[in-house]
C-alpha cells in the first residue's frame, strides 16, 4: 500500500487528501462500526465468526490487485467510478467450503474462485457492502464482476481510496479482507465529516476558522435591518391603515439594528448609494457605535397619530 502522499497525487485534480488527520478519527469510529455489525450479520448464519477493523489507510485501488486477493468490484450508479472487496484467496475458498458443507480449513491450492464459487462467496460480502452503503452513504452501489489481478478492473479515472482493512476469523479459517471506496463515492460522508469537525474547531476557539467558513458557504440566510423590536398593543395594530404614523420614540442619532433571526448582528445607519438605500456597517452590535452615531438610549415601544 502506498502512502498518503503518493496516493494523494495518483491524480492531479485531486491534491488534497481524502484520508486528513482531523478525518481520520471520524473514519476509524465508522470502521468500527462496520465490523461489529458485519460480525452479528455473518453469526447469523456462520458460527465462530469474529472481525476486528484495523486503522482506514488511503491508497490507490490499484494497490490491492496485488499479492493472492481475491477482488469483488463496487459499482457505483452509471458506472462513473468503482471500489474494491479485496480478501485473502484462502479465506474466501475456506469460506466457500464451508457455505458448501465443507469445513473451514484453508484449502491445500490458492487458486481463482470460479464462477459458482464467486456466486456462493458474493453471500458473505454483499452484507458488507450494505453496511458500508449505509454507514459511509456511499449511494447507489452493487456488487459487480470479480476479477484475480489488476488487469481484470474495469478503467477508471486514478483517484485517492478509503481502505477499510478487516481481520476476519471464521471457525479455524483466518485472513484479511479490505474494502476500499474512491473518493467520489465518499464525497458525501467527507463533507459532512468535514462539517463536523469545524463544528468541533468552533466550540474551542472564537477564532475564523477557514473550515468553518468553506461549512456555512453553501448556507442563505436573511439579514434584517430595522429598528429594535417593538410592543404594540394588538387592538392598536389591528386599527392600523394606510397613511397612519408609527412613531417609535427611537432618536434619529441612534444607529438601527442588522440581525438574523433573533441574533443581533450589528449597528448601523442608513445611508445613499446612487439611486440605492443601503445600510453602512457601523459597530458590532456587541460593541460600541462610532460616538458621531451615539444618541440617548430610546424606550422600546411606540404610539401612534
Amino acid at each position: 500500500m502506498t502512502d498518503t502522499s503518493a496516493a494523494a497525487s495518483a491524480n492531479p485534480f485531486q491534491q488534497s487528501r481524502l484520508l486528513t488527520t482531523e478525518r481520520a478519527q471520524l473514519f476509524n469510529r465508522t470502521a468500527e462500526s462496520l465490523a461489529e455489525r458485519y460480525e452479528d450479520e455473518l453469526s447469523r448464519w456462520l458460527s465462530d465468526v469474529t472481525i476486528t477493523a484495523a486503522s482506514v489507510e488511503q491508497l490507490d485501488l490499484l494497490d490491492l490487485a496485488t499479492g493472492e486477493n481475491d477482488l469483488a468490484v463496487i459499482k457505483s450508479q452509471y458506472q462513473m467510478t468503482h471500489g474494491i472487496i479485496a480478501s485473502n484467496l484462502s479465506l474466501a475458498l475456506s469460506v466457500v467450503a464451508m457455505l458448501c458443507g465443507g469445513v473451514a480449513d484453508p484449502p491445500p491450492d490458492v487458486r481463482p474462485l470460479s464462477r459458482l464459487e464467486m456466486g456462493v462467496y458474493d453471500l458473505v460480502l454483499q452484507p458488507l457492502l450494505d453496511i458500508a452503503i449505509e454507514l459511509f452513504e456511499i449511494g447507489p452501489t452493487e456488487l459487480g464482476p470479480h476479477a484475480s489481478n489488476a488487469s481484470g478492473l474495469p478503467d477508471a479515472q486514478p483517484e485517492p481510496a478509503i481502505a477499510v482493512p478487516l481481520t476476519v476469523a471464521i471457525g479455524d479459517s483466518e485472513g484479511a479482507m479490505t474494502i476500499a471506496m474512491s473518493a467520489s463515492q465518499l464525497q458525501e460522508y467527507s463533507e459532512e465529516a468535514d462539517r463536523r469537525i469545524a463544528g468541533l474547531l468552533a466550540s474551542k476557539t472564537d477564532e475564523p476558522n477557514p473550515r468553518v467558513v468553506r461549512a456555512v458557504q453553501p448556507v442563505v440566510v436573511e439579514l434584517i435591518a430595522g429598528f429594535e423590536p417593538m410592543q404594540v398593543p394588538a387592538r392598536q395594530l389591528a386599527d392600523l391603515q394606510v397613511g397612519d404614523v408609527i412613531r417609535t420614540r427611537q432618536s434619529i442619532n441612534r444607529p438601527l439594528i442588522a440581525r438574523v433571526g433573533a441574533e443581533r448582528l450589528f449597528h448601523i445607519r442608513a445611508a445613499q448609494r446612487g439611486q440605492r438605500l443601503v445600510a453602512e456597517l457601523t459597530a458590532h452590535a456587541g460593541g460600541s457605535a462610532r460616538d458621531d452615531d451615539r444618541g440617548p438610549t430610546p424606550r422600546l415601544g411606540g404610539g401612534y397619530r
